[in-house]
């Protein structure tokens, strides 16, 4: 049975996507017609991102939930060309769109489209995990969250106390970080998208 959600004013698209995530579910006056079946959380098969231009206008607008910037959606569109299996990191993201790791980190902090945005395989340039959805806690649940997400996309992570908590295994970091000067034709799921949609 598909997991259900709150769609009331004021929740951000993370929340819709994982209704653990959401505000208290007691009964707060709202109606039934207010809960709408979704998918689960971890299918990214379909993701409420906004791609085309006015897409993006209406997320930018903030008339509901979280208003993602024009800086964020540059952070997600280059994310979004890091592959399953792979992890980049927020030095890499920061050279790569001339920003500072710490701008990178309050974007993926502040990612309203995840898992779709798949701000889990952003590690730090120790290949510690660094954090996830707002927590740096290597024994809570948004950790444990990141490091679920990962194995299931086939990276190994191993507890390293030189990292001061999980971090990317020794064995496999070589193979699984993904420089974006790698993105092969260069074009991200953004990119395809409209292509794709110019040729129709």
């Amino acid at each position: 049975m598909p997991k259900t959600q709150r769609t009331r004013r004021g929740t951000t698209a993370r929340e819709q996507a994982d209704p653990t995530k959401a505000g208290s579910s007691g009964s707060s006056g709202s109606s039934g017609s207010d809960v709408q079946a979704t998918e689960p959380a971890a299918s990214m098969d379909q993701a409420p991102y906004p791609v085309t231009e006015a897409e993006r206008a209406v997320a930018m607008a903030a008339g509901r939930g979280k208003r993602v910037t024009a800086f964020q959606f540059r952070v997600y569109d280059t994310l979004l060309k890091v592959p399953k299996g792979r992890v980049t990191t927020y030095k890499h993201l920061a050279e790569y769109l001339g920003t500072a790791p710490r701008a990178v980190g309050q974007a993926l902090r502040n990612n309203p489209y995840a898992p779709y945005v798949p701000c889990h395989r952003v590690v730090a340039t120790s290949f510690a995990l660094g954090g996830f959805m707002g927590s740096q806690d290597p024994a809570g649940a948004a950790i444990g969250r990141k490091r679920a997400l990962l194995a299931a996309e086939g990276v190994e992570v191993d507890q390293d106390k030189a990292a001061g908590g999980w971090a990317i295994a020794q064995a496999v970091r070589e193979s699984v970080v993904h420089a974006l000067s790698e993105a092969g034709d260069g074009m991200g799921v953004v990119e395809k998208k409209l292509a794709e949609a110019q040729e129709t």
